[in-house]
């Protein structure tokens, strides 16, 4: 993609993506203040996950790589195999 089409692209869809992050970091903070239920990191990774294929379809390498990493840790946070939370 040009970088024109990736600015049209991420600018098309910004407004939702910074919504989709937005509800990842509030039940994010909701799990690590109720005692980790599981119920909020469940909506965390589900709009990491939605966040990502975003990204992923408009080829925006480099952040979709971020939204991975923020994917996965999400996951591991879940599983209870992050050492040091």
């Amino acid at each position: 993609m040009s970088q024109d089409q990736e600015h049209f692209a991420l600018d098309w869809i910004k407004s939702d993506l910074l919504e989709t992050l937005d509800n990842a970091k509030v039940a994010l903070e909701a799990f690590s203040e109720s005692d980790q239920d599981e119920t909020r990191m469940r909506a965390c990774l589900t709009s990491l996950h939605q966040a990502h294929g975003t990204l992923v379809m408009l080829e925006l390498t480099g952040v979709a790589l971020l939204a991975d990493h923020l994917e996965r840790l999400a996951q591991a946070l879940l599983n209870q195999t992050v050492k040091d939370t």
